[in-house]
């Protein structure tokens, strides 16, 4: 909590903590003076460290997407977690782009429902969905 500008964050405790492979942890940021919440997106060392970042969705059909986040901001966050999001519920698998190779992203179960509910639970807060 930071008192002096009325932001709480919240992160799922089961969230990954590594600093050498590519992570994309989500927090739900409040910012109570504003009574408005925010999905914020806390990237991994190596994934903090590209200009852009861009995962690839392998989707159960045998097609793939491309997702590219450019742009930096709470409107950005949201699209792209909620993409990400999607492909969890649809089954999908993911990549990361890190330098030129591609890297597997949200590979195991765990890491997968942590995405998930942090996604769920702000979708509830603020009755997206």
């Amino acid at each position: 909590v930071n008192e002096a500008s009325g932001f709480q964050v919240f992160r799922h405790r089961d969230r990954k903590k590594a600093d050498t492979e590519p992570v994309l942890n989500l927090a739900i940021v409040l910012n109570i003076m504003q009574d408005e919440a925010y999905l914020f997106l806390e990237p991994s060392v190596p994934v903090s460290r590209q200009e852009n970042i861009i995962v690839m969705v392998e989707r159960v059909s045998s097609t793939a997407d491309t997702l590219n986040l450019t742009t930096q901001n709470r409107e950005s966050y949201l699209e792209f977690a909620t993409q990400i999001y999607e492909g969890i519920q649809d089954g999908s698998t993911f990549k990361i782009k890190i330098d030129d190779d591609w890297m597997p992203l949200l590979a195991d179960r765990e890491e997968r429902e942590v995405f998930r509910i942090t996604t769920s639970d702000y979708y509830r807060l603020t009755r997206i969905y």
